[in-house]
């Protein structure tokens, strides 16, 4: 058996926000294996079809979809429509080789109705269906568990020659190789035949796929930095932005809307809606070595405690002050300081260093 999780057109068209978890799809050949009865209370000749699948992970599954058809108008006995669906999912056995039948399904589903059927188009001869059906409420599956899927149809008499119930599910590929069948009446003393076939039926077994939102960043103005971070994500994901100042700038805030959502350069918060980020950025004052947004002696100070070797920490910045002002790139001693405190318009003693 085979789990996936891609969308198999070759069965059904899946809806939009589904997505399947595990696929047995059709073979070309029209072989149709009969799963059918004859309400209220059934005929000898009955048959219900189980097909076992594993999951790979744990996983509700939403929807259920399969192929399947009729053959009683081969011999000219027209054909009884199904009236209704019923869908169980059964447990194993300890021995995994058939359902247990001695137990209550795990979870049953009337249908109530045909399941949509539609026209899948002719095989080997045979006219086949699509057909899907929603649960009701989800059936969770555990990893690694093997459950058995029986779909039977409940179905008239034939109009011509009122033989019972013919629909069948699909035969496919993809499975184990083999299913298991209950036939009413099929033993010699008028008792349920249980029997293991060579084949699989075709069905997949779908999930609803998860909410997703979409987190776009922005830098404002676009030369003033970058933003990292967003994209796509899923419904209460934690998601970290991240704005990096280009040269010359520094970072002020995110906004949303122009709402103020943080001031911290990495912003993290949980995926609830789709958001629209701004990172805003402000072009820093030659000189504004602190980053308050004056031009003061506080500066001076520092260009003083890095030129003393006090303040290492500062070389990038003070290069690139140097730069800015068309000096040397390193500063080889006070009086490039001196040069620096008068593009900061500093005429007054800063820590001993004389007067320009």
């Amino acid at each position: 058996m085979r789990s996936l999780f891609l969308v198999i057109l070759c069965l059904v068209t899946v809806t939009a926000y589904a997505a399947v978890v595990y696929t047995q799809p059709p073979d070309a050949t029209g072989t149709v294996l009969k799963s059918a009865w004859y309400p209220p209370d059934g005929l000898d000749g009955d048959a219900y079809v189980f097909d076992a699948f594993t999951l790979n992970a744990n996983q509700a599954i939403t929807e259920i979809h399969w192929r399947g058809g009729y053959t009683n108008f081969k011999s000219g006995a027209g054909e009884s429509p199904v009236a209704d669906f019923r869908i169980s999912i059964y447990p194993s056995i300890a021995a995994g080789s058939q359902p247990d039948v001695t137990a209550k399904p795990l979870v049953q589903y009337p249908v109530g109705g045909n399941a949509g059927e539609a026209p899948a188009g002719t095989f080997g001869g045979t006219p086949l269906y699509d057909y899907a059906f929603v649960l009701p409420t989800p059936f969770q599956a555990v990893a690694g568990t093997k459950y058995w899927l029986q779909i039977e149809a409940s179905q008239g008499l034939t109009p011509t020659y009122s033989w019972p119930p013919d629909w069948g599910l699909a035969a496919a590929t993809g499975g184990d190789g083999s299913y298991f069948r209950a036939i009413t009446g099929g033993t010699n003393g008028g008792g349920t035949l249980y029997q293991s076939i060579s084949g699989d039926a075709a069905f997949s077994l779908l999930t609803a796929a998860p909410t997703t939102y979409t987190i776009t960043t922005s830098a404002m103005p676009a030369n003033g930095g970058t933003t990292s971070g967003g994209g796509t994500v899923t419904a209460g994901a934690s998601v970290m932005v991240t704005a990096t100042p280009g040269t010359g700038y520094t970072f002020v805030n995110w906004t949303e809307n122009g709402t103020v959502v943080s001031t911290t350069a990495g912003y993290t918060f949980t995926a609830a809606a789709n958001r629209t980020l701004v990172a805003n950025f402000a072009q820093l004052l030659i000189g504004d070595l602190n980053q308050d947004g004056l031009v003061n002696e506080d500066d001076a100070d520092l260009v003083l405690q890095y030129l003393l070797g006090e303040r290492p920490d500062l070389d990038a910045a003070i290069k690139n002050l140097a730069t800015q002002q068309g000096l040397p790139a390193n500063p080889p001693d006070l009086r490039m300081a001196q040069w620096i405190l008068g593009h900061l318009s500093m005429r007054k003693v800063v820590r001993g260093l004389p007067p320009r």
